[in-house]
């Protein structure tokens, strides 16, 4: 594996993903199961801290030590008083999915339709 100054590639690609994750978006939107969700990471931040939720970058390496998919959006989700990262996922053949991880455990949960 060929390193980029101490980080490896795949380091460097986590990275990426969670800057592009903290950055990319500025609306509250909700979650399939009804709840508000927050893709500003302004908004969320502060949501993870006060609640001691786990840090999406821990929740991502996960994801990706899990092969699951590749990660293109996250997103704070909040149903009832349980708070949940909702992952969209690039899978193979360009097929896109969700992933709803609890974000106290990051245990994958159902997604729940309204």
């Amino acid at each position: 594996m060929q390193c980029f100054g101490m980080m490896s590639i795949k380091h460097t690609s986590l990275v990426l993903l969670v800057l592009f994750a903290l950055t990319n978006g500025a609306s509250v939107g909700h979650a399939m199961s009804g709840g508000p969700c927050y893709d500003d990471w302004s908004d969320a931040g502060p949501i993870v801290r006060k609640e001691a939720l786990m840090p999406v970058a821990e929740i991502l390496k996960s994801v990706v030590r899990k092969q699951i998919g590749k990660v293109i959006k996250v997103k704070l989700c909040q149903r009832g008083e349980t708070f949940y990262y909702k992952v969209a996922l690039a899978k193979a053949g360009g097929t896109i999915s969700w992933l709803l991880l609890n974000a106290s455990t990051g245990r994958i949960q159902p997604l729940v339709r309204p």
